[in-house]
Formats: structure tokens, C-alpha cells, sequence
């Protein structure tokens, strides 16, 4: 089986080998989220909600969840694909798949 990683995943395995498997294959033991670093992903996504609010027209590409990312390719794909073909759109929250 093909395992894909986000752009953090990847990161992720860069800092820390052991930090990668353990969120690949043992994700329900990672220790809780602390409240700050919390607070900076609610910011994050308050900013991707106030984007979609600013420009209505533009396509979400976004998964059904973080653990559907390939969904997201397919998604991002049909979109641009579509768009390119229309007057050009904002698409939100793509997701690319390169070769390794």
C-alpha cells in the first residue's frame, strides 16, 4: 500500500522518523493538542473561513476529513481541470500529489 503525506506529515518525518511512524500507524496514541498550539490551528482555519466569506464564488477542495487527502487530489484536479474552461476561479484548500 501506497501511503501519501501532507505537506505537515512530511515535515513531520523530516524532524523525526519516530515522531512519522507513530502518526502513521499508532495516530490514537499521540498525546493531546495543547491549548496554545490549538489556538494558532482555530486561527488558521478562522482565516480559510473569512477567505471563502471574502471571495463566495471561489471552490472548496477541501477532504472530508485530513485522513482523505487523496480525495482532495482528485477534487483539485476535476476543479482546475473545470475551471480552465470557465473564467479562472479561487479554488481553497488544494492538494497536489507528486511523484516520489
Amino acid at each position: 500500500m501506497i501511503s501519501r503525506l501532507s505537506k505537515s506529515t512530511f515535515i513531520r518525518g523530516l524532524q523525526c522518523e519516530k515522531s512519522l511512524y507513530l502518526y502513521k500507524h499508532h495516530y490514537r496514541l499521540k498525546d493531546p493538542t495543547p491549548s496554545s498550539l490549538q489556538a494558532v490551528f482555530d486561527q488558521g482555519t478562522n482565516i480559510g473561513i473569512l477567505a471563502q466569506q471574502l471571495f463566495p464564488d471561489g471552490a472548496d477542495a477541501s477532504p472530508e476529513n485530513h485522513f482523505k487527502m487523496v480525495e482532495s487530489v482528485g477534487k483539485t484536479l476535476d476543479l482546475s481541470i473545470k475551471e480552465k474552461t470557465l473564467s479562472m476561479r479561487l479554488l481553497f484548500f488544494t492538494t497536489m500529489s507528486l511523484p516520489l
